[in-house]
């Protein structure tokens, strides 16, 4: 019995870590956001810590043109329904869950709202792949 106990429990973990594999290696490249194409996700799953862009474009800030607010780079992790995001210039080490839904036969990624404060936190975007 503990025997068979032990092979399920190793099935279960390899398939799970295949099926993270799958997602994270689709997941990667350029996506846009659907409705007004002006903020772009990168996903860079080349390096051994999963990694996305945020490209916001820039704005004008005291004089200065800067990047807008919470563009930059982010570690990731995907979870079900759920995204882990921690940005890279952050003092904590604590990541915030996101609602996250990765829909391959439309290309398109629905993410909750991690990067626009002038809306509602609760607001879902869509992103749609280009490369």
């Amino acid at each position: 019995m503990k025997k068979l106990l032990f092979f399920v429990w190793v099935i279960l973990i390899s398939t799970s870590c295949e099926k993270n594999y799958i997602e994270n290696s689709t997941i990667a490249g350029v996506w846009v956001e659907a409705s007004h194409k002006t903020d772009t996700l990168v996903f860079d799953n080349q390096t051994t810590e999963l990694s996305l862009n945020l490209k916001r474009g820039t704005e004008i800030r005291n004089g200065y043109l800067l990047p807008k607010y919470y563009s930059g780079s982010y570690w990731y992790e995907i979870e079900n329904d759920s995204i882990s995001l921690r940005w890279w210039a952050s003092s904590s080490s604590y990541a915030t869950k996101y609602y996250f839904k990765l829909d391959l036969k439309n290309r398109s990624i629905k993410i909750g709202n991690f990067f626009d404060s002038s809306i509602n936190s609760n607001v879902i975007f869509t992103f749609t792949k280009v490369q």
